[in-house]
């Protein structure tokens, strides 16, 4: 990430601050916005609309939510959108029987 695009990011998450307040809308518990951004209870932006499926990057998308709390959603969608694929799979019969590993992160390998 280039050093404006972080200064930008840290812009939106600011606004959405100042829109929301500072507690995760997934958990509802407050954030502690002095935290790294490496630290699972730091402050993120989340993308309502997950970018994945074309939501958009735009404020109106955006939620503040703890690290943790964002990941874990993000695989939480992804496990989903895998299920809706194996159901799509065995409902038009295209569906081989073989079950695809997911990796660590939910995804499949």
């Amino acid at each position: 990430m280039t050093r404006g695009n972080s200064r930008a990011k840290r812009r939106r998450l600011r606004a959405v601050i100042a829109r929301d307040g500072a507690t995760c809308w997934l958990c509802g518990q407050p954030l502690d916005l002095s935290l790294p951004r490496d630290h699972d209870h730091a402050a993120t932006l989340d993308h309502v609309h997950p970018r994945s499926i074309g939501g958009p990057n735009a404020i109106h998308n955006l939620k503040v939510a703890h690290r943790a709390c964002n990941l874990l959603a993000g695989l939480a969608h992804q496990r989903h959108l895998l299920d809706e694929r194996r159901a799509a799979e065995v409902l038009h019969g295209t569906r081989s029987g073989h079950v695809t590993p997911l990796g660590r992160n939910g995804a499949p390998r």
